[in-house]
């Protein structure tokens, strides 16, 4: 056992390394520094190369933080649901956002491509059309937009006429209603009348000399 311990290397306390640097070599110190000189220059080269992650993540921390004091915990079940519907209908509606950023975006790239394979195109002041060609495009043009504006024109007549009948039918609805409220009320004067008026005056009612110009008699 002793034997074992003394051939272990004995520990020098106080002392950084358990063997003499300059001892090895001379050159050392040297290298010692120029190693320090190149873990700054790299830890200064990553701490450049990811300050806008670092700035990311701080302004998401404080978004993070900011939405956590505003947060305002459920009182119920039903809330809870309305808020969860809620956020899917925004995840939803970013999803289709960025399926329809991608589409845009292949559509795009694939006209680009389209554009680069394409031969080069040679432009010249002359026209590539006659004087009768361009008129007859012109002609066709017009004609387009004639028809285009009669198909207009003949839709907003129709909206015009159903608009029209439309009104016309609650007119006469409500002068329908007029009438009947009027023969109503016509009907219970009538009753009014015979309950209240004596025999003598609903004789001189019932033949037209007078109608409601006296004041009715109480039995």
């Amino acid at each position: 056992m002793n034997t074992e311990t003394q051939l272990l290397p004995r520990k020098r306390p106080g002392r950084r390394y358990q063997f003499e640097p300059q001892s090895v070599s001379a050159t050392f110190p040297l290298v010692a520094e120029r190693v320090r000189e190149l873990v700054r220059r790299d830890r200064a080269d990553l701490k450049e190369a990811h300050v806008e992650s670092r700035a990311a993540r701080r302004a998401l921390f404080r978004r993070l933080s900011q939405a956590e004091s505003a947060f305002v915990p459920p009182q119920s079940l039903d809330e809870i649901e309305t808020r969860a519907a809620g956020l899917n209908d925004q995840l939803a509606i970013l999803k289709e956002t960025e399926r329809t950023l991608q589409s845009l975006l292949t559509v795009v790239e694939n006209a680009r491509r389209k554009v680069a394979n394409d031969p080069p195109r040679s432009f010249t002041t002359e026209p590539s059309a006659s004087r009768e060609e361009l008129e007859a495009e012109q002609a066709e043009e017009r004609a387009v937009l004639d028809a285009m504006r009669e198909q207009r024109k003949a839709a907003f007549l129709a909206e015009l006429m159903e608009r029209s009948q439309a009104e016309l039918r609650r007119r006469k609805q409500e002068s329908d209603r007029q009438v009947r409220l009027k023969w109503v009320r016509d009907m219970e004067e009538r009753v009014e009348e015979n309950q209240s008026l004596l025999a003598s005056d609903r004789k001189l009612v019932a033949s037209g000399i007078y109608r409601n110009h006296q004041r009715p008699h109480m039995p």
